[in-house]
């Protein structure tokens, strides 16, 4: 996929050996697979020697978004960015290639948000926000990740959306 990575100019990372292929016979040549849920350092390397950007495009089970928010804490300072395209609950990108979903799929990896963004969400979606100390939980899961934004453009508006859904002010 070395050649389709740098003429896309991102790679799209899988789990497995299955989406992978799925894929290459669908047409999205730059799909590798990690083969697990767990990016290592060397294929970070890897990849960061043929792009600049890549998708993750794990399942959308918690050990799929676990593996995504790992994903962060191993590319540090390789100069990656990490985006992510948000898979449909009980679909993977086999399942939506074989079931004529290609469409969607290519949609969501052309959507796919930065890791910050999902990270934020991701904790928002699995906290209960309807008592206050779910909503704490929420908020110390999630300022970490927003001061390690520092002042990136994105920032002030993901907090303003923190804010809205922890029904706080963004201060």
């Amino acid at each position: 996929a070395r050649g389709e990575i740098a003429k896309a100019g991102r790679a799209v990372v899988v789990e497995g050996y299955t989406d992978v292929l799925a894929l290459h016979q669908a047409g999205v040549t730059e799909a590798v697979a990690i083969m697990g849920t767990a990016i290592t350092p060397e294929q970070l390397r890897s990849l960061s020697g043929l792009t600049d950007t890549v998708v993750l495009a794990l399942d959308a089970d918690r050990s799929g978004a676990d593996a995504m928010i790992r994903a962060q804490r191993v590319a540090g300072g390789r100069g990656l960015e990490l985006r992510v395209a948000a898979m449909p609950e009980n679909e993977d990108p086999a399942d939506m290639a074989a079931e004529g979903k290609l469409d969607r799929f290519r949609e969501l990896v052309e959507e796919a948000i930065d890791l910050p963004t999902f990270r934020v969400r991701t904790a928002l979606g699995r906290s209960d926000l309807g008592s206050v100390a779910g909503r704490e939980r929420a908020l110390g899961e999630i300022a970490p990740v927003l001061a390690a934004m520092g002042e990136a453009v994105g920032r002030d508006e993901l907090v303003r959306e923190v804010a809205d859904r922890l029904d706080t002010d963004p201060s």
